[in-house]
């Protein structure tokens, strides 16, 4: 499964990242200075990737995980099973954000 950004997150709920990193924040996964948690990094929720600048990086957000976590505490959309995961996920890929970053994983799927 993908690694998404907030941004990538928001876009499949129609909300803004800033309301994503709040409900991540809400449910534990992010800490209040906006950083993800201990928890996140130990449940496979998130993962830090380098950056394309020198020294520095970003993280990524386990779509499935995160997005049926999210679904759990229901974060105003329809469950997994209506195809919104799927629908977002090919909008993504249609736009090349997929790839993104995956050169510095080692989770390419």
């Amino acid at each position: 499964m993908p690694f998404l950004s907030l941004t990538e997150l928001g876009g499949i709920y129609g909300v803004s990242r800033n309301k994503v990193g709040q409900w991540s924040v809400e449910h534990g996964l992010r800490t209040s200075d906006k950083k993800p948690s201990q928890a996140a990094f130990d449940g496979g929720f998130v993962e830090q990737r380098l950056s394309t600048q020198p020294g520095t990086y970003y993280w990524v957000w386990d779509a499935e995980k995160t997005i049926r976590l999210l679904d759990d505490h229901k974060q105003q959309s329809p469950p997994l099973g209506d195809g919104r995961l799927l629908r977002g996920l090919e909008k993504l890929l249609d736009k090349d954000i997929y790839t993104r970053g995956l050169e510095n994983s080692s989770q390419i799927p």
